[in-house]
């Protein structure tokens, strides 16, 4: 099956007049763009429990600075958000 699929994938950039260089580099591109999506999707991820944990846990009782520390992550967890959907629209385009 996955013969099938690489044979099928070089077969179109064949015909396109693609090259074996450009089929590396859009590899690489295709690479890149999972790892930059993986790695949003685990800063989102756990800036999200930290926030939870801020706000619910046993650290909360520990911050001295939890009114700080909250909006800071809040603004953070956002920006990283929209960076990840930007980086995927961009990608994909």
């Amino acid at each position: 099956m996955l013969i099938h699929l690489q044979l099928f994938g070089w077969q179109t950039f064949k015909r396109v007049g693609a090259s074996l260089t450009i089929n590396r580099i859009y590899k690489l591109l295709l690479i890149l763009l999972i790892t930059i999506q993986l790695s949003l999707f685990f800063m989102v991820v756990s800036l999200g429990l930290w926030i939870d944990q801020l706000w619910n846990g046993q650290i909360a009782q520990l911050a001295l600075l939890a009114f700080v520390y909250k909006p800071v992550f809040i603004v953070v967890l956002i920006v990283s958000g929209y960076a990840s959907i930007m980086s995927m629209l961009l990608f994909t385009i």
